[in-house]
């Protein structure tokens, strides 16, 4: 009989599908192995189309306690889930894992995965009784975007088609902000932007005109086809940023959010892309960091050589040892 495991999880088209995004592809990697059910607070027609490709269980968030049992391992990922709400978990468990991305010490898990490249420096990992899966080793993407390793992409010297994704909801219209950036060195390039089809300005971007492509819904393996053939990403620091150094993509990650700034530093530091900072700082430092790397090739060759060497693509062979050890151990305490 299968272990059951229980993702609660919140995400939707108004605040945006990423934590969604990031269980999806841990979920993917135990599919075979585990009893998955979703639990999710509002579940609307983007995570239904999110969640509907594998025919993933999902229910409502109100139903999440009444579910739980000594033989479920729950999995929380979101900025929700305090201390006490972890402990209740916790006693209702088999055991308890957090999927992480903004640090801290305030975990009673059994286990704590967080995927980003200074993990290492943003935990305490001093809790007795927790495990710690830090760093890209335990990279959590979709399937489709391990599936080519190790596929090396041909580096090119040249920038002819770029890809813009700044997020689903993009209230600020960053997006714009980085084509009227872009728009002074047109037609040399060609640009795609990628959005969602609920992002509130896409009319305003309909009429940028000429050079630029808008992109919507795209599928992971959409998604996977198109990074592999652009020479530029210019992305949120978010998993979208992750998906693109997965591919070995020259990558440039802006901010407009808190939990951005240590994926963004991580990607800086460690070589991976060039952090622009917060997108509110307008086209002109945009502009000078896209035009350093149009003179300078050689250092997207670096940035690609980077991210194979960090980002191994296995990944899920390393979740699956996680999680099979945690189904194999004794339960939880009441």
């Amino acid at each position: 009989m299968k272990t059951k495991i229980a993702i609660r999880v919140d995400g939707n088209r108004k605040v945006g599908l990423g934590h969604v995004t990031r269980t999806l592809g841990f979920a993917q990697m135990l599919t075979y192995n585990f009893d998955i059910i979703f639990y999710i607070d509002s579940i609307d027609d983007a995570v239904k189309a999110l969640l509907t490709s594998d025919s993933w269980h999902v229910k409502n968030a109100s139903c999440f306690f009444a579910d739980l049992d000594k033989q479920t391992i729950s999995v929380l990922d979101g900025y929700n889930f305090n201390k006490q709400f972890q402990l209740e978990v916790k006693s209702r468990s088999k055991k308890l894992v957090f999927i992480d991305d903004m640090g801290g010490d305030d975990f009673v898990a059994d286990a704590v995965i967080n995927h980003n490249a200074n993990a290492i420096k943003m935990l305490n990992k001093s809790k007795v009784g927790t495990k710690f899966y830090l760093g890209l080793d335990y990279l959590l993407l979709r399937r489709e975007f391990f599936a080519n390793f190790p596929k090396m992409k041909e580096p090119s010297d040249s920038i002819k088609n770029i890809i813009v994704a700044i997020g689903g909801v993009d209230h600020n219209n960053y997006t714009y902000t980085v084509a009227e950036a872009l728009r002074g060195f047109l037609p040399d390039f060609r640009t795609t932007l990628l959005v969602s089809s609920s992002n509130p300005n896409i009319h305003t971007l309909e009429r940028l005109g000429d050079g630029f492509v808008l992109a919507s819904n795209k599928s992971a393996r959409e998604l996977v086809e198109m990074y592999y053939d652009c020479d530029l990403l210019i992305s949120s620091a978010s998993m979208t940023a992750w998906e693109g150094c997965a591919v070995q993509v020259p990558l440039i990650v802006g901010t407009w959010a808190s939990n951005q700034i240590e994926t963004a530093r991580a990607i800086d530091e460690h070589g991976l892309g060039i952090s622009l900072g917060d997108f509110s700082q307008g086209v002109y430092l945009l502009q000078q960091k896209f035009d350093y790397l149009v003179s300078h090739p050689q250092k997207k060759i670096e940035m690609m050589r980077r991210q194979k060497k960090l980002i191994d693509g296995h990944s899920p062979e390393r979740i699956k040892t996680i999680m099979n050890e945690l189904a194999a151990a004794r339960g939880g305490a009441n």
